[in-house]
């Protein structure tokens, strides 16, 4: 449980973390659906349960923070494709857990929401990979609490249904 499930370019399908046996998991495997198999992958460097990941638009997968007994964690890594291997991407502004991520189409991972211990985010960061560096792309602003029609949205104007 806890843990990130990504398809990759070549349709196997990465699994990283999550947590079980009352243990937190740093372990990562890859389905290959030709084979019907499972293998081992490389391990995380760190860790990881209730963490973000995404794909990026070159293929690799982004992880983002995790789940800590004393908030969330603010570091983040990639698994290139291209060699099977974990690289470190820098940290978050905020350490943060059950959060979500998504790639955008330039290349850049924007980070929305989580919770730090039982405080619940409503900022969202964002990561440049060309500047290898994470900055905060909306602040707190509760927003993203109750983004229903009338609103606010989460960086200012109002939400509207189409």
């Amino acid at each position: 449980m806890g843990q990130a499930s990504h398809l990759l370019s070549d349709s196997r399908v990465l699994v990283a973390g999550g947590y079980a046996d009352g243990e937190t998991r740093s372990s990562c495997e890859l389905f290959d659906p030709s084979s019907g198999g499972w293998v081992a992958a490389p391990k995380l460097k760190a860790h990881r349960y209730s963490h973000g990941a995404s794909t990026t638009p070159d293929g690799d997968v982004i992880i983002t923070g995790r789940f800590n007994e004393d908030g969330g964690l603010s570091s983040t890594t990639v698994f290139r494709v291209s060699d099977g291997r974990w690289e470190d991407t820098g940290e978050l502004v905020e350490g943060r857990f059950d959060h979500r991520s998504v790639s955008l189409d330039d290349g850049r991972t924007l980070v929305v929401g989580g919770r730090a211990g039982s405080n619940v985010l409503a900022s969202s960061e964002i990561y440049s990979p060309s500047r290898d560096n994470w900055r905060i792309a909306c602040p707190d602003n509760g927003a993203l609490r109750h983004p229903y029609e009338g609103r606010q949205s989460p960086c200012g104007g109002r939400v509207e249904r189409r």
